[in-house]
């Protein structure tokens, strides 16, 4: 018979999966990532140690504090929606406050129960071998609403997952992971492909010499790896198709041979001849570079939605002007948009955590390449794809650690 406490465990084991990896499984107003928010039941009750948390919530407090300087002295739209996802943020930053040692222990647990989720859904709901479709999340718009959603976890998932196994050779995760892989190459994504590729020379290049040599060689092992599927797959194709003019040449001349339209500036993306991925994401990238340009220190929280500048572009395609106007097509552009040069601190994170040698390899692996993926490849905003629960609990693992000192 199955143990209260064991239940117990389980059910918190769930809310955490369900906020960084099943994002995008909603119904109606419920989305299943806020289910982990129910665990402050179990922290309000003490009301010492709630007050002790709210003195640790600096995040919330810069984020609040931000966004009524700037809805105060310039003249900003207010957005009281905005505020309660501040509020939201409260909520999410007490609960990785209160268990951060829980969630630095269980990281392979949070992933076995995503892969038995995840995997008997696919296989008994997304499975038909008659049209060789396993998952095609690009098609039935289910669990994941593209293969680029699924690729913005996958890096995480694979480098985590690679290591865990080289280190407890645990057969039951072996499967699930090996079913898992195949999923991944039948529903492959440039974002994958180029989320872990930079993700592997990030930690590559920040770890090297903290650790010994066979470390570094299990990373260009993958990275090896991960090329020779790139080059012996239809993911060759994808993205020879996404990067097609896709380089600094261009993007410098997009800048530099923008013209003026009756008093605006005019982006011409149209002429470059990109792909319909690519001008989306220079849309997001250009319209930060001009948000920033005209204020350093950023339009406030959630109003990148308010602030992007589609009337600035010439584009390719009609549609272009209606993709990722909520939230960018990756965190970088929306971060600086909103937070200015204070977003700037992020990668001051990454790189401390990265460095820190009391950080085990495990935590490096699963949640630097969610805030790399997110930040430069693609990314979902702040709440979605984990990405918020990642810096957190990374800004306060470095801040429990500087503690102890």
């Amino acid at each position: 018979m199955i143990s209260l406490k064991k239940i117990n465990t389980h059910i918190k084991e769930f809310f955490f999966c369900a906020a960084i990896f099943f994002w995008e499984i909603e119904y109606g107003f419920f989305k299943s990532e806020i289910l982990i928010t129910l665990l402050l039941v179990l922290i309000i009750n003490d009301k010492k140690q709630l007050f002790l948390y709210l003195k640790k919530v600096r995040v919330f407090y810069f984020i609040i504090l931000h966004s009524v300087f700037i809805d105060t002295f310039f003249d900003n739209y207010f957005d009281l929606h905005s505020y309660f996802k501040i509020i939201y943020i409260l909520f999410l930053e007490i609960i990785i406050i209160k268990y951060i040692k829980y969630i630095s222990l269980n990281i392979e647990k949070f992933c076995l129960m995503f892969f038995v989720i995840f995997l008997s859904y696919v296989f008994f709901f997304l499975f038909d071998p008659s049209q060789n479709c396993l998952g095609c999340f690009s098609i039935y718009r289910e669990f994941y609403t593209e293969n680029s959603h699924l690729g913005m976890m996958a890096p995480s998932i694979m480098l985590f997952s690679t290591f865990f196994l080289i280190k407890s050779k645990n057969l039951i995760y072996g499967i699930f992971f090996f079913l898992f892989c195949i999923i991944l190459v039948k529903n492959h994504s440039s974002t994958f492909f180029l989320g872990t590729l930079f993700s592997l020379l990030f930690l590559n290049s920040s770890i090297l010499k903290y650790y010994k040599s066979k470390i570094f060689l299990k990373y260009l092992l993958l990275t090896f790896f991960l090329f020779t599927l790139a080059l012996n797959s239809s993911l060759k194709n994808d993205l020879k198709e996404r990067l097609k003019n896709f380089n600094l040449k261009n993007i410098l001349l997009i800048i530099y041979d923008k013209k003026d339209d009756n008093d605006v500036i005019k982006y011409d993306l149209k002429k470059y001849n990109f792909n319909l991925s690519t001008e989306v994401y220079l849309k997001s990238l250009i319209s930060s570079f001009e948000i920033f340009r005209n204020n350093i220190f950023g339009t406030g929280f959630d109003q990148y939605k308010n602030n992007n500048h589609n009337d600035i572009f010439i584009f390719k395609y009609n549609i272009t002007s209606k993709l990722n106007n909520e939230d960018a097509s990756q965190n970088l552009s929306k971060g600086i948009s909103e937070f200015g040069i204070f977003y700037f601190y992020i990668f001051y994170i990454i790189l401390k955590f990265t460095k820190n040698k009391n950080v085990s390899l495990e935590l490096k692996n699963f949640f630097i390449p969610i805030l790399i993926t997110q930040l430069f490849i693609r990314g979902a905003g702040f709440f979605n794809g984990g990405f918020l629960i990642s810096f957190l609990f990374i800004y306060h693992f470095i801040e429990k650690e500087k503690n102890l000192k």
